[in-house]
């Protein structure tokens, strides 16, 4: 990181789009990973690291610049509610031909579509939750509580929308002085932090076999209840890798805070326009999943295996970070928006 001043164009302070593409690109190294890469070894290691920061962080900086609430509630069924509806349903109908196997259902978000589920339900309820004393403490004990029950799942996302509410939090509750408290973290301490971090939930997915490969839901995914992850000793193993997340989530977080250099650099657009990363980024890896899975039948592993999948990651990730694709996507998507729902004008008059 370069110093505390941020470099800003039009008042935007290039670190957090960098952080935001550096997060976006491994998001689709881990998805790429889960279906190509060999689920063993020193490589699942480094998924089980991911998993403990990329969805803390990505929702810990949602929450920074959510702060205006009312705001944020306004837009939200415009910029949460319809893209989930569309993309959603376009997954489904897309993984068809690839015998993707998943059953549609209109309330349970597919793969990755769950964040803008979650989000939405942030946004909503979060000017009344505000109100209540205490309300991260009591996030975390509801978020602890909530794994015994079988029945909070998928459906609208509940146990993770629930289980990562901490995060979001903590992103609203974060100052701009703390913030750059945070970014002048020695990059040494953090990177050691890392790497203590992880080991720490390695150690911890050993102690209850949650890195088998015939575990597909990693406690730190947040599915599920604790006995559907597959886990020894689930009723003490669910609890302690869930409350392990939010003490060792928080520390791994400082290192892309502390490393993230704030000038313009190669992961500035795809942070500008994570968006569409985001959104659009599974279809390619249908064709990808088919062609190098069940036509050639590799599977990455040792450094090759990944600077592969980084790589593809990289380039899938700046591809759809093109200013025409989030410029066409907007266009639409406000089309869309002003077909389905009134204007504020026609509200106000009613």
């Amino acid at each position: 990181m370069q110093g505390n001043a941020a470099a800003r164009e039009n008042g935007r302070d290039a670190m957090f789009d960098n952080l935001k593409g550096i997060l976006m690109v491994l998001v689709v190294y881990a998805h790429v990973y889960d279906n190509l890469g060999v689920q063993y070894g020193w490589l699942n290691w480094l998924r089980v690291g991911l998993l403990m920061v990329l969805m803390p962080l990505f929702l810990f900086i949602s929450g920074y610049f959510g702060k205006k609430l009312e705001k944020r509630r306004a837009g939200t069924l415009e910029g949460c509610l319809l893209p989930f509806l569309i993309f959603n349903t376009l997954f489904y109908l897309a993984s068809l031909p690839f015998g993707g196997g998943f059953t549609y259902n209109l309330l349970t978000p597919l793969k990755m579509y769950w964040f803008l589920v979650a989000l939405m339900l942030y946004r909503l309820l979060l000017p009344e939750l505000s109100k209540i004393r205490g309300l991260f403490v009591i996030s975390i004990v509801v978020a602890l509580i909530v794994g015994v029950d079988p029945n909070v799942g998928r459906v609208l996302s509940l146990s993770r929308a629930i289980c990562f509410f901490p995060f979001y939090l903590m992103g609203i509750y974060c100052s701009k002085e703390r913030m750059d408290k945070l970014r002048r973290t020695p990059p040494a301490l953090a990177i050691g932090l890392f790497v203590v971090c992880t080991a720490a939930g390695v150690l911890l997915g050993n102690a209850f076999d949650a890195l088998s490969p015939s575990n597909s839901h990693h406690p730190y995914h947040m599915v599920n209840c604790y006995w559907d992850q597959s886990l020894n000793f689930a009723d003490v193993g669910g609890p302690v890798m869930r409350a392990s997340l939010y003490v060792l989530a928080p520390l791994m977080c400082l290192v892309f805070l502390s490393c993230t250099r704030s000038k313009e650099g190669i992961f500035t657009a795809i942070g500008r326009n994570s968006m569409a990363v985001y959104l659009f980024h599974a279809f390619p890896q249908f064709i990808l999943d088919w062609v190098v899975r069940d036509i050639l039948h590799i599977e990455f592993s040792g450094v090759i295996g990944l600077v592969i999948m980084l790589a593809y990651s990289y380039i899938v990730a700046r591809i759809l970070a093109v200013q025409k694709i989030t410029d066409v996507y907007n266009k639409v998507m406000d089309r869309l928006n002003a077909a389905v729902f009134r204007s504020k004008e026609a509200a106000a008059v009613k």
